[in-house]
């Protein structure tokens, strides 16, 4: 939002648009990592699998992205903003925030071995 209002990089730089989706992605994924894994530790979420932890990681990333874009879709029509430049824009935006959260994931996921066995808000990530 900086970026875009306060110093109009989105309008002088169109391509900055690629890597902060991406990165956005990366960021929502490192979110819900870190929240769920605290939730597993306090014992509030049980004792799920890392392959259920990766699941869960994924696909609520996957929403987050979604639920951004329609965000996005309702400034533009209700409030006069201009988030969306056309369909194209829109699905390479999800495109990309899925993409960060697939490589955060699959970072995380390789990190602990890609193992199924241990309890993920015990292991490093």
């Amino acid at each position: 939002m900086l970026l875009s209002c306060g110093f109009n990089a989105y309008k002088a730089f169109p391509p900055l648009d690629i890597p902060m989706h991406l990165l956005g992605g990366v960021a929502i994924s490192f979110f819900l990592w870190t929240a769920y894994r605290a939730g597993i530790r306090s014992g509030t979420l049980g004792r799920p699998s890392n392959l259920a932890l990766v699941t869960l990681t994924f696909t609520s990333t996957v929403a987050c992205a979604l639920f951004w874009e329609f965000a996005e879709f309702l400034s533009d029509r209700y409030f006069g903003t201009n988030s969306q430049a056309g369909l194209e824009d829109t699905l390479l935006d999800m495109l990309l925030g899925v993409v960060g959260g697939a490589v955060f994931v699959g970072i995380s996921w390789f990190r602990q071995g890609g193992s199924d066995q241990s309890t993920p808000g015990r292991d490093h990530a």
